[in-house]
């Protein structure tokens, strides 16, 4: 595999407070990384720095062997890193399609990235005319990480995508993701629920206090003693 993308010495955060403490981390094309760990580990303001949402206070981020660190995110996003953001953010009164092709703009995408979306979520078809606000959680997810397939991303930033979904809506969403990891979609996938990130991704890094502490295959992962006890329900000793 070729290396895509590669973030070295990261270090950002938010007016006063340092929440990346020289990170460094890559990803090879058609490869599927997650990243887990607790709340305020760090880990959205990685992807947020790998999107060009913040700017690094010191490092770089390298895509496709070119420097893109003082890259904004939309300049980034035209090269094809993209990035689905936490929360969803559809635009509510928008039906499903119409956020979708919004999606596809810049890359100038009509039916042939519609039917790619429709095919991954089938349940979006008979929703494609409904506004979008008025969608569950788990169906405006859909519309979510549709939005960013339809652009055409060469590797695509997911923050979060389980998050406050229901279980059914959690399977669904992870299956999604699991068929574009197959097909050998780019994925960095942020996740605080372990049994999604593994299920997805191919190599992970537990992420602490800023750091990535543990880093590997996610079969050895998910073994790390550290990873056992907080996120699968191990014993502590």
């Amino acid at each position: 595999m070729s290396e895509l993308l590669r973030a070295t010495g990261l270090v950002s955060g938010y007016g006063r407070i340092e929440a990346l403490h020289g990170v460094d981390v890559s990803v090879d094309a058609g490869q599927a990384v997650t990243v887990i760990g607790p709340n305020g580990a760090g880990k959205s303001t990685l992807l947020r720095t790998l999107a060009g949402l913040s700017r690094p206070w010191r490092g770089t981020v390298e895509f496709d062997g070119t420097d893109v660190t003082r890259w904004p995110a939309e300049q980034r996003a035209r090269v094809g890193l993209v990035f689905v953001p936490e929360g969803r953010h559809v635009f509510a009164g928008l039906t499903v399609e119409e956020n979708l092709r919004l999606g596809g703009y810049a890359a100038d995408r009509a039916a042939a990235g519609l039917d790619a979306v429709y095919d991954l979520f089938p349940a979006l078809v008979a929703r494609r005319r409904q506004p979008a606000g008025t969608l569950s959680g788990g169906e405006q997810q859909m519309v979510a990480i549709g939005r960013g397939l339809m652009s055409r991303p060469r590797l695509l930033l997911l923050d979060e995508p389980s998050l406050g979904l229901a279980p059914q809506a959690v399977r669904l969403v992870t299956d999604a993701l699991v068929e574009l990891a197959v097909r050998g979609t780019t994925l960095v996938l942020v996740e605080q629920s372990a049994s999604v990130a593994f299920r997805v991704a191919q190599r992970g890094h537990l992420m602490e206090r800023g750091e990535l502490v543990a880093s590997g295959p996610v079969g050895r992962l998910s073994e790390d003693p550290r990873v056992v006890r907080a996120y699968l329900g191990g014993p502590v000793g």
